[in-house]
């Protein structure tokens, strides 16, 4: 039987949580003691902590070998700053109740098998500085509403199965430092907002099917990574700008060169 000590600060949607994760991901039972939860942030365990306060506030759980899903009663954290599952072996879908988590700093579900669509209402985590879904098997279209993730730093969706264009929106990413796109299927113009990002550092948006790459990088102060090869419906060799006007130490024409970008050629061919 689950128990509960009367003097826990947590809530009971956080206990109901922890038992339904110890539940949906079995092979938590060789970490944490999933058959009672008195005082479970005095377990003193690895990959689980509560902050001062007594609620929890990190699940980290980085490379367990774990099998299993996510509950949707995960969105009863909410103290949660950080969620991290990388490199596990877990399924199922990212719940939407994971928009709730209004704490949320950094949620890394990379290399995984989850499934399904990329749950548009993460858009409103705006504390959220790290997203990380690479190397998985989602699907269907990058919500626009990402565009609302004011303190996002890091955004990584490669390796995935996403479709569609890549939304307006992302230019308002304004403390974005990478946008990670590469190997999906996404497609059409890439654009022209990117060039509104002026902290993007690392650029990659190669193994897709973009149609064209915006002038508009050339604008961008800090760029020093830009990966653009093996899309299907770019034309090789066609820049819509001189690639000596930007910084650019790795240009992914072919990956890490040094600066030895295609000619420029005119804007007009590059469509």
């Amino acid at each position: 039987m689950y128990t509960l000590a009367k003097e826990s600060r947590l809530s009971v949607g956080e206990i109901t949580a922890v038992k339904d994760f110890c539940t949906a991901v079995p092979d938590l039972v060789r970490m944490w003691p999933c058959q009672s939860f008195a005082n479970l942030c005095d377990w003193g365990v690895d990959g689980l902590g509560c902050n001062k306060n007594g609620h929890i506030e990190y699940i980290q759980l980085y490379g367990q070998k774990l099998n299993g899903y996510i509950p949707t009663s995960i969105g009863n954290l909410q103290d949660l700053r950080y969620f991290d599952l990388m490199y596990n072996s877990l399924t199922g879908t990212i719940p939407t109740q994971v928009g709730s988590m209004n704490s949320l700093e950094l949620f890394t579900v990379g290399h995984n098998r989850f499934s399904g669509t990329l749950p548009s209402i993460l858009g409103s985590l705006n504390r959220l500085s790290v997203l990380n879904v690479r190397n998985n098997e989602l699907s269907g279209n990058v919500p626009p509403t990402l565009g609302s993730l004011k303190s996002l730093t890091t955004l990584d969706l490669s390796y995935n199965n996403l479709n569609g264009t890549l939304p307006d929106s992302v230019g308002s990413l304004s403390q974005l430092w990478e946008l990670l796109i590469g190997n999906n299927v996404l497609s059409g113009p890439l654009p022209d907002t990117l060039g509104q990002l002026s902290s993007l550092y690392n650029l990659q948006v190669n193994d897709n099917k973009f149609e064209s790459i915006p002038a508009s990088l050339a604008q961008l102060p800090t760029l020093t990574y830009l990966a653009i090869y093996n899309n299907k419906g770019m034309r090789g060799g066609c820049w819509p700008f001189s690639p000596d006007i930007m910084g650019c130490t790795s240009w992914g024409v072919s990956w890490n060169c040094s600066c030895n970008a295609p000619q420029a050629c005119d804007p007009a061919a590059c469509h």
